[in-house]
């Protein structure tokens, strides 16, 4: 999708020899990407350097493969550069570190932080931790040093200071794809688009959003995935009001914690809510079965989906709506 059209409720699509789709109710979950400074997106030759985003998975997931191929066992040293220590960047470099290490790769990993801390949305007690395992485990920090651009095999902060590297991993700040501020819908100044309590867009009826993508303008949150599966319940009930054309649409507020789980990469972890954290090995025994239980519920155990019965509300909003109401993005 790279444009929708909000007054002819059509939803236009990257390959041009395919129609728009109509719409009467349109649900946008298209998540969010790393934010790369423009320097880097409009990839100049002179960027020897692999610059390999997190997101989307996929893209990252053949990308991790080619880059821990390309480091042979047991041969020469290679410096990995990852660009963000959230909480994200901070997991994601430790378990690459563990993984490469494990298999006799050669590697040395450098964290690069916009701010002076390590995981900023964590307690002060969690950013400690995290800093002095990553110092345990030889993994340069270098502090204040936001990512202006890449020239040869070098990352150079908007103060000037440079960083020498063989790969790039970009775990940052969260942006929006553009055609979201582009068709016309209200967003925030990340480019996110602006919702209701009801997720429903601020200056656009019928059109809601959910996830990374949706920034509910009353109860701002981090861009994480425990915010953005909660959305799924209310999103479904005022999905089927809206076909229905039942009022008011029900409103949502996201809870003000969370607990966050984040693991070393070896069998232990760090979790972490509100002011307290704690680290064991028994919290990666606790995070291990919370992930593979999740994922579980959408591969090998999909729950029994009871037969609806002729006349419930959702019956009656897909009769009343037709097969092509609603286009998913």
């Amino acid at each position: 999708v790279n444009k929708v059209d909000r007054y002819k409720k059509l939803v236009y699509l990257e390959d041009s020899k395919r129609p728009p789709i109509p719409y009467d109710v349109l649900s946008i979950d298209i998540g969010s990407s790393p934010r790369l400074p423009s320097a880097i997106t409009s990839a100049s030759e002179s960027m020897a350097l692999p610059v390999t985003a997190v997101k989307p998975i996929s893209t990252f997931g053949r990308e991790w493969n080619r880059l821990r191929t390309g480091i042979p066992v047991n041969g020469s040293e290679k410096t990995i550069a990852v660009v963000g220590a959230g909480a994200g960047g901070v997991e994601l470099t430790l378990s690459m570190q563990h993984r490469l290490q494990s298999e006799n790769r050669n590697v040395r990993f450098v964290l690069l932080a916009k701010g002076n801390v390590v995981c900023p949305s964590h307690n002060d007690h969690a950013q400690k931790l995290f800093h002095k395992i990553l110092l345990s485990r030889n993994i340069h920090v270098e502090f204040d040093f936001e990512v202006e651009k890449v020239q040869g095999n070098q990352l150079i902060s908007t103060k000037g200071k440079s960083i020498s590297a063989d790969e790039s991993i970009w775990c940052t700040s969260a942006s929006a794809q553009k055609w979201i501020k582009d068709s016309g819908f209200d967003v925030d100044d990340s480019g996110f688009l602006s919702v209701k309590d009801s997720l429903e867009s601020t200056n656009t009826s019928n059109v809601f959003a959910c996830g990374d993508i949706a920034a509910v303008v009353n109860h701002p949150r981090p861009k994480a995935g425990v915010f953005a599966v909660r959305h799924g319940p209310p999103l479904a009930e005022n999905l089927s009001r809206a076909l229905l054309d039942e009022k008011p649409l029900l409103d949502y507020k996201p809870q003000s914690a969370f607990l966050g789980i984040i693991g070393t990469g070896t069998n232990n972890c760090i979790a972490s809510k509100g002011e307290m954290a704690i680290e064991g090995e028994w919290l990666w025994e606790l995070k291990d079965w919370i992930d593979r239980k999740w994922m579980a519920g959408y591969s090998s155990h999909l729950p029994e989906m009871p037969e609806p019965k002729l006349g419930t509300r959702h019956m009656l909003a897909a009769a009343a709506a037709g097969p092509d109401a609603i286009a998913e993005i």
